[in-house]
């Protein structure tokens, strides 16, 4: 069907191609999942521990050593070498150093660096800070509400229980959500973000790069931020995808369900709109082709039903309060 929508209505009026003006209206953009709160609290150690007693200081030497804390709070440097280095109870800070590192926190919120190679870190249970640092990591958070950061390489980054925040930093990252509401920040590469169980929030959006990302919600009503080139699944759940990127370099969505997804376009003027053009590709009428003001943005797959109501017009403040910044260093 041909559907003309405009600021007064809708019309049906023929068959193939759907055109529409899209302006401002009352609809919450984010009325119906929020994104993540983070508070200094959810984001593990800031940087320092401020032990109360005494702690347990541990230097290894230029070969592989194995290193134990105890139940108080351990401050353990690997040093050289391929290190084992196990925090066991207490608030821990604990180094790889140089070599390719296996780190376990143990209980407690600890801090873990792993160094200059490929390394690997275990939070375990606690609110946990992981930083992969150089090498191509992988860091996983288990329970509590951890935030673990690749750094450069081409980093695996997993989490479990908790509110999580993931961020890959630079390389090709691959991080996956866990069973609660998560925030999975790709970086610079070409990431591959999987949201996991509960609603979170994917952003494939760094400043300046153009690699692209894949970006899975999976199950619950996630928010995915997505720009030049990535390709969006949002899964099972209500979700809401926000289109960013340069003109012409379309965004593909394989599962948009309309009635149930959301589009949302942003504009320096909501309330002037926005030409939209939604039309069946000439090869494979499976496959729409979306336009703005002539521009093409994204092609979709399975939205053969979708309807102006399914796109929602932002402004730059209204989109920009769904972003989720990187904690300070």
């Amino acid at each position: 069907m041909l559907l003309i929508a405009g600021l007064l209505g809708m019309a049906a009026v023929g068959s193939v191609v759907m055109i529409g003006t899209i302006g401002d209206d009352d609809d919450d953009p984010g009325g119906r999942t929020t994104a993540p709160e983070l508070t200094e609290d959810d984001l593990g150690p800031p940087g320092m521990i401020e032990p109360a007693e005494e702690p347990d200081t541990q230097t290894g030497g230029a070969s592989a050593d194995t290193l134990a804390g105890g139940e108080g709070v351990s401050l353990i440097s690997g040093g050289g070498g391929s290190d084992a280095i196990d925090g066991r109870g207490g608030d821990d800070l604990l180094s790889g150093g140089a070599g390719a590192d296996w780190i376990w926190g143990g209980a407690g919120d600890d801090l873990l660096h792993g160094g200059s190679e490929d390394d690997t870190l275990h939070g375990e249970a606690g609110a946990d800070t992981l930083s992969g640092d150089d090498g191509n990591d992988a860091l996983y958070g288990h329970g509590g509400h951890d935030l673990s950061r690749g750094g450069a390489g081409d980093d695996v980054l997993t989490d479990g229980q908790g509110n999580d925040t993931l961020i890959g930093g630079a390389g090709d990252d691959g991080l996956l959500g866990g069973h609660d509401a998560d925030t999975l920040i790709g970086g610079q590469g070409s990431d591959s973000l999987f949201g996991g169980a509960g609603d979170d929030l994917l952003d494939g959006t760094e400043a300046g790069d153009d690699a692209v990302d894949y970006l899975n919600g999976n199950a619950g009503d996630d928010r995915i931020l997505a720009d030049d080139g990535d390709v969006v699944t949002g899964g099972a759940g209500a979700d809401d995808i926000v289109l960013r990127g340069d003109p012409g370099q379309q965004i593909t969505l394989i599962d948009f369900e309309p009635g149930e997804d959301r589009i949302l376009l942003i504009s320096d003027d909501p309330a002037g709109g926005v030409d939209v053009t939604i039309a069946p590709d000439a090869d494979d009428p499976a496959v729409l082709r979306m336009s703005v003001d002539g521009q093409e943005v994204a092609l979709l797959r399975g939205a053969e039903d979708m309807t102006m109501a399914d796109i929602l017009l932002v402004s730059e403040a209204e989109a920009a309060a769904w972003e989720v910044l990187p904690p300070a260093a």
